[in-house]
């Protein structure tokens, strides 16, 4: 809910499916037009993927590739390792950076792919009426009184 009210104009917002045995949720940060959470794995906590929603995100030095997710546009940043990779979609955009030796290991970037999804901002709107009877607000949702 809070990533959604950080950035009200984005369509589309970054959730967890469900964490693998040994990963964990860093809490993150949340600030008006940008919010954050890190995913990290092993005793150690080793950072696999920072992952930030933003209103908007540079994408002039990545290269367009074919998206993994429908409805969603997809960004290399760093083409040789994979590291950065960027989504982009109506009213905001998600930046994935890959950490440690994610950097580099594509079954550790393809397990965070499999952890991480993307889910319809109207669908979280419709979450967070049924559990609290609040409205969330922004991109496709309209206002009471609004």
């Amino acid at each position: 809910m809070l990533l959604a009210q950080a950035v009200p104009g984005a369509t589309t917002l970054p959730c967890v499916l469900g964490l693998p045995s040994g990963w964990n949720s860093e809490g993150g940060t949340v600030r008006s037009g940008e919010a954050k959470f890190i995913l990290t794995a092993g005793m150690n906590g080793d950072r696999v993927v920072d992952v930030t929603l933003a209103a908007t995100c540079d994408t002039s030095s990545a290269q367009a590739v074919a998206s993994d997710e429908p409805g969603v546009e997809r960004f290399d940043a760093d083409q040789g390792s994979g590291s950065r990779r960027i989504y982009r979609f109506p009213g905001g955009c998600v930046r994935y950076e890959f950490g440690g030796s994610a950097r580099t290991d594509r079954q550790l970037q393809a397990l965070a792919d499999a952890t991480l999804d993307f889910v319809p901002r109207p669908r979280v709107a419709a979450y967070v009426r049924e559990q609290t009877g609040l409205a969330l607000c922004g991109a496709g949702v309209s206002c009471p009184g609004g």
